[in-house]
């Protein structure tokens, strides 16, 4: 099954009339092997991730938890800001889930606590925007990679579950069967959006800790089904194509 290409804009789209309670789409974490060692470039021989750094690097990262609530603040500012002028009606932001053993929304720790989705528990190393209550969570050990692979990961993980909760936001013919790259989509219009908007600082090496943050959560095959979040290539040129357009050129062809 191809995945559908998003060369045309759309002018407005339509709101969705209620909210729709159905699974809830998560940030799957590969079970293959870690980092590629090479690079994977969106049909050219370009940087994996179109966007330079302009401003020297912090001295050192803030915490995993801090970098998460700095994100939601501003990813949240940026549709906030943008979302009626993209999509008309109005936006109201989704929840993070609150009174977790970390003590910080949207975060808790599965090594000493469970959250359910429906009457399942979501799976150690997992972020989820969950459907029916519209919010957003992730463990805390997920985020704990940012130790590895750099604070935009968690910047990412923070975009790419808000782009699912922009999606329930949507009338169901703009979210593709290809949503997790729609969301991949979504999250890399959003971090440049608010980097133009000036809300966001780039620093040296976000297009190589963004390109191991695909790949670390990439499929290991090339997108099939609705459930497939596709691979390396498939995530790295998504996440690329948003950076370099805006939200609208993440919908589906009409």
């Amino acid at each position: 099954m191809p995945i559908p290409s998003t060369n045309s804009r759309l002018k407005r789209i339509g709101l969705k009339a209620a909210a729709t309670v159905g699974a809830a789409a998560a940030l799957a974490m590969s079970v293959g092997p870690a980092l590629a060692e090479t690079q994977v470039s969106p049909g050219t021989d370009g940087p994996p991730i179109s966007f330079q750094a302009e401003a020297p690097p912090s001295p050192t990262d803030e915490s995993p938890e801090k970098e998460f609530t700095d994100a939601a603040a501003v990813v949240n500012q940026y549709w906030t800001d943008h979302f009626t002028g993209y999509f008309g009606g109005s936006y109201t932001p989704p929840e993070l889930l609150p009174g977790s053993s970390v003590g910080v929304p949207g975060i808790y720790d599965s090594d000493v606590e469970g959250v359910t989705c429906g009457q399942e528990i979501i799976p150690p190393l997992n972020a989820i925007y969950f459907i029916p209550g519209d919010f957003l969570v992730a463990d805390d050990n997920l985020l704990q990679l940012q130790h590895e692979i750099g604070d935009s990961f968690v910047w990412f993980v923070l975009a790419h579950e808000w782009g699912h909760a922009i999606q329930n936001r949507l009338q169901p013919q703009y979210v593709p069967q290809w949503k997790e790259l729609q969301a991949d989509c979504f999250a890399g219009a959003t971090l440049a959006g608010a980097a133009a908007d000036g809300t966001l600082r780039w620093e040296n090496g976000d297009s190589q800790e963004l390109f191991n943050a695909l790949d670390l959560v990439a499929d290991q095959t090339p997108w099939t089904t609705t459930s497939d979040h596709g691979d390396t290539s498939q995530r790295v040129e998504w996440f690329t194509h948003g950076v370099a357009n805006d939200p609208l050129d993440c919908m589906p062809q009409q």
